[in-house]
């Protein structure tokens, strides 16, 4: 009887310890925002200097810049500040209101539970998911959007020796660390908590997705997302996703001069596929198995 009275109790209390998720929602809400005005902001701003004053040729000016590699690395990296800010800012704010609690700890900036296996199987896993996204997304073709990207590409082709470290820092390192504080290290962390670990991760790969503003990024976003954040998970630390996330990304800017057609054959692209889709499971395989993760 007693049991079965408390029982209520007990699941009530546990229900008020749960966090609330509104502040994570209005710091994403806010981050987005900010983002897009941004970014933009300075690409007008640019557009506007590059057209010398002249209000009729500040779109076609803007169009131009926004799809160049100096304005993708722009872009890039004032996404990456903003992100950056709201995590750290949110963070502090969480942990004055709570009393306790570090930012470093709250972003799970600590070390890792990793094995060197486990460090190379994220790696190689997140390598291998990209490949995959990126041949499922040529298959299905079709998305207006991959020809905004192919003019990405075609920017970054021609980068040659001294702009190629900027836009490796820029493209691949800035938003890498940004992206994973924010989405991994401040937004996930109460979605779980409130939601349990799946719903959780789903939730902010959803977000990160929703940020790209994009069909084709932000579906590969996603894939990658449910990636990072078992990851995350799992090792009890943002370090390796940010170390795979910074990796992918400098894959694709180097790679670029040599992936620029995507007038590849559809065998090719399913090739791609098999082999990614085949990598990344052994890979998350590795990544359950205890010789991938040491006690702390």
């Amino acid at each position: 009887m007693t049991r079965r009275m408390a029982s209520p109790i007990v699941q009530r209390a546990s229900r008020q310890a749960r966090p609330a998720v509104w502040p994570a929602f209005a710091a994403y809400a806010i981050a987005l925002l900010l983002v897009l005005v941004a970014t933009l902001t300075v690409l007008l701003a640019v557009a506007a200097l590059r057209a010398n004053g002249a209000i009729a040729h500040i779109g076609p000016e803007l169009a131009s810049f926004g799809l160049s590699a100096a304005g993708v690395m722009l872009a890039a990296a004032v996404s990456a500040i903003v992100l950056t800010t709201v995590a750290l800012v949110a963070t502090r704010l969480e942990c004055k209101s709570a009393g306790s609690g570090r930012l470093a700890e709250r972003l799970r900036l600590g070390r890792s539970t990793a094995t060197a296996p486990g460090m190379a199987a994220i790696l190689v896993g997140m390598v291998a998911l990209s490949l995959a996204s990126g041949a499922a997304s040529e298959l299905l073709g079709g998305h207006d959007s991959k020809a905004a990207m192919e003019q990405i590409r075609s920017a970054l082709t021609h980068l040659g020796p001294i702009r190629m470290p900027v836009a490796i820092a820029a493209i691949a390192i800035g938003p890498g660390i940004a992206e994973e504080l924010f989405f991994r290290g401040y937004l996930q962390k109460p979605l779980i908590e409130r939601w349990g670990r799946w719903t959780g991760i789903a939730v902010s790969a959803a977000a990160f997705g929703l940020m790209h503003l994009d069909v084709v990024q932000g579906a590969l976003a996603f894939a990658a997302g449910l990636l990072l954040g078992w990851v995350a998970e799992r090792f009890q630390s943002i370090r390796p996703a940010i170390a795979a996330h910074v990796s992918n990304n400098a894959m694709f800017v180097v790679l670029v001069p040599f992936t620029h057609s995507s007038a590849g054959s559809r065998s090719a692209s399913l090739a791609v596929l098999s082999a990614g889709t085949i990598a990344l499971a052994v890979c998350i395989a590795v990544l359950r198995k205890p010789m991938a993760i040491r006690p702390r």
